[in-house]
């Protein structure tokens, strides 16, 4: 044999071997795309039914949605499918003269952010570093977590489970001594809002994208714990003043995220996102009668032929609202949510009845919020946009809104009447073909037109779905609707409204 036909031997002993790497990849894959990427799990609707406090295991469950390192530092496990475990605060201080909004946060899968809004005047901090357990009593004398101590801007959030207490701080530890930019204490009172238990069973917040061929949902635990605010500070890093406050509102916000396997997939471009599409607001009626709450909803935004394909859960709707002055805590999950149709929206609407923990209803909401500020990326005014992967044509956004809400609570026989009481939101929105939105507009060019408290209504529709719309318009307690005669069935909605 010649050393050309060694060569050519050894050439096709390399290509077979290649072959044979390549199909052993391809036979690996596809053995393990049979599998779920990670093991699922039991998930429901609404977890409000939980009248709990808080525990210490509660704040921090190690060994269950996050573990701890020799060195304090907080990890999650990956592998069994958590994506996310975050510490958050959010408040309104106020003096009678000065206005601040706090919301820092603490999270493990995403960036830790200092976000304070004082006067208008927004501030952000982005902090690198994955976040730390302490008992040392470093920063307080009780169970605390905090960003990482490296950083020049350190946020740390403690709990003290016997008094219910909880407490922040934002310091900068570059100046010596360290000074102290933010510090909040708050009381939980009633009952906090549970989107679940550390063990579950958790609630489904969105679609979190594609995987190793499978589809898979972000559903989550936690909860919202609402607090009396009993001493709060802050001391601005421009000016150098300091400013003490005695009136507000603060809840602390726990969550724990995991990936849920739905199905396999074929989607090009298919990758993992958070949310989609969820909305979370907070009311907080401070003047006169004290009320407040917290609701949460989701909906599925995916295109009809994935939704017929798989048995999807039921999407969260839950919230609770609490009556401070009476004493009186109830569940808020027979509702309805709308806006004015935009991405990023200017008015909000909420109707719908609140209920005792047998179901009964005990009062009902009818309220609308409009926006004064909002917060994007970093603190931008506009929300962040970008393009969902199952539709190229469709946007995304994801942002915050603070608004004032006016309208009516009634309680039994008694109406509390509603008027600028301040409120926050949290929000990742879709619209695209898979989800049009109802709007208001001042413009008649239309399809459809109704009127609502004086306000045009427009929705822009596809051919033959617009009966499909005309239910939601009667809950919505629509005064007229006009509509083009060849798109309409007026027998169904006649049906409808009898």
């Amino acid at each position: 044999m010649d050393r050309l036909d060694r060569r050519l031997l050894v050439c096709i002993f390399v290509v077979i071997l290649l072959l044979s790497g390549v199909y052993m990849v391809y036979l690996y894959n596809s053995l393990v795309r049979e599998h779920p990427p990670i093991p699922s799990f039991k998930v429901v609707s609404s977890n409000s039914w939980i009248t709990d406090q808080v525990s210490l295991h509660d704040f921090v469950p190690f060994g269950v949605a996050l573990s701890k390192l020799e060195d304090g530092k907080m990890v999650i496990d990956r592998e069994e499918g958590w994506t996310a475990s975050n510490f958050v605060a959010f408040g309104m201080l106020t003096d009678g003269d000065n206005t601040l909004f706090f919301h820092p946060s603490i999270n493990m899968g995403g960036s830790h952010g200092v976000r304070l809004v004082f006067n208008g005047r927004k501030m952000y901090r982005f902090l690198p570093g994955s976040p730390y357990y302490d008992e040392s009593g470093r920063f307080f004398p009780y169970p605390t977590v905090h960003t990482n101590p490296r950083n020049r801007i350190v946020t740390a959030m403690a709990y003290d489970e016997e008094a219910r207490t909880w407490y922040v701080k934002i310091v900068d530890t570059g100046t010596s001594p360290p000074t102290e930019i933010l510090y909040v204490k708050g009381k939980g009172r009633l009952n906090p809002l549970w989107i679940g238990k550390p063990e579950g069973p958790f609630v489904v917040h969105g679609v979190a994208g594609v995987k190793d061929g499978w589809l898979l949902l972000d559903a989550w635990g936690g909860f919202l714990d609402f607090a009396e605010l009993l001493e709060a500070r802050y001391r601005d890093p421009e000016t150098g003043v300091s400013y003490n406050f005695t009136e507000g509102f603060f809840f602390f916000d726990r969550e724990y995220h995991k990936l849920l396997p739905v199905g396999k997939v074929k989607v090009e471009g298919g990758e993992i996102v958070d949310g989609v599409e969820f909305n979370a607001m907070a009311f907080h009626k401070i003047e006169g009668e004290e009320v407040e709450f917290i609701f949460i909803m989701a909906r599925n935004p995916l295109p009809e032929a994935l939704k017929g394909k798989f048995q999807f859960p039921e999407f969260e709707q839950f919230g609770r609202i609490n009556f401070v002055d009476r004493n009186e805590s109830y569940r808020l999950d027979d509702y309805r949510f709308w806006t004015d149709g935009e991405l990023q929206p200017n008015l909000y609407f909420l109707k719908g009845n609140i209920t005792d923990g047998n179901g009964g209803i005990v009062g009902e909401v009818n309220l609308r919020a409009e926006a004064f500020d909002f917060w994007g990326k970093r603190g931008t005014e506009n929300w962040h946009v970008g393009k969902p992967w199952w539709d190229p044509d469709g946007e995304v956004a994801w942002g915050r809104s603070f608004v004032k809400w006016r309208g009516t609570i009634t309680l039994g026989n008694e109406t509390i009447t509603v008027e600028e009481a301040l409120g926050f939101g949290e929000f990742h929105r879709y619209n695209g073909v898979h989800m049009p939105r109802l709007s208001w507009s001042s413009s008649w060019m239309t399809d459809i037109l109704t009127l609502k408290d004086g306000y045009p209504l427009k929705y822009p529709f596809r051919g033959d779905v617009v009966e499909n719309l005309i239910p939601d318009l009667v809950e919505m307690d629509v005064d007229m609707l006009s509509i083009q005669s060849e798109c309409n069935d007026w027998q169904l909605y006649l049906r409808v409204r009898r």
